[in-house]
């Protein structure tokens, strides 16, 4: 009887590691989404001194700096419709933050904490790709160097990381949306707001963008 018992709990205590394994696995491996490098979490990485797209070329520094991924991960239930739209990118307060759009247009540029303080993308820009069909979201910043309807090239500067909106710290948010049906337009509270179809950025890191 002793023995049986002794079997069954040796039995049970088995069970239950590889439960907690499978659980931690599923957690690792949804911590960072959107195709990213091995599909590992990069919370933690150290940030960039400035966002220069041409970091994201292969093996670029730039990938360590993603911090979360796109989609579904550990934090998006901390956004409208659990989902996060775009990539998250360490960088240092103040890092300057560089145009990849080869021939774009400043479509808007905003500031959510008028309306909704510590609760939407803070101050933002948004580029429009007509080549390519999108638009890109840079959100959280400091500081904004552009102005509606002002043309960019690669390497004009668009502002400077910050930590305004919803954020845990300095960092860069990069959505890319498809231009059909993007609007900028007051929504839940928080003043006019980048919302349409939202698209994985990480594609085109290193090699759209580069």
């Amino acid at each position: 009887m002793i023995q049986s018992v002794g079997i069954l709990f040796i039995a049970l205590a088995i069970i239950g590691l590889a439960f907690c394994g499978a659980v931690l696995v599923g957690h690792a491996s949804s911590g960072v989404s959107g195709g990213l490098p091995n599909a590992v979490s990069l919370i933690g990485s150290s940030g960039l001194s400035a966002v220069d797209f041409s970091l994201f070329a292969k093996n670029g520094k730039g990938w360590s700096a993603i911090t979360q991924g796109y989609g579904d991960t550990l934090d998006s239930y901390l956004y409208i419709d659990h989902w996060h739209n775009g990539i998250d990118i360490a960088a240092d307060y103040g890092a300057p933050i560089y145009s990849p759009v080869v021939n774009g247009v400043v479509r808007a540029i905003g500031d959510q904490d008028d309306y909704c303080p510590g609760k939407g993308f803070g101050k933002f820009v948004v580029v429009e790709d007509d080549a390519n069909h999108v638009d890109l979201l840079f959100a959280h910043l400091e500081t904004i160097d552009v102005s509606p309807g002002a043309s960019v090239a690669k390497g004009v500067e668009l502002g400077a990381v910050g930590s305004t909106g919803l954020e845990t710290g300095p960092h860069l948010h990069l959505s890319i949306f498809q231009s059909a049906g993007f609007t900028v337009a007051p929504a839940y509270g928080c003043g006019p707001y980048p919302e349409g179809h939202d698209v994985d950025p990480v594609p085109y890191l290193g090699t759209t963008y580069r």
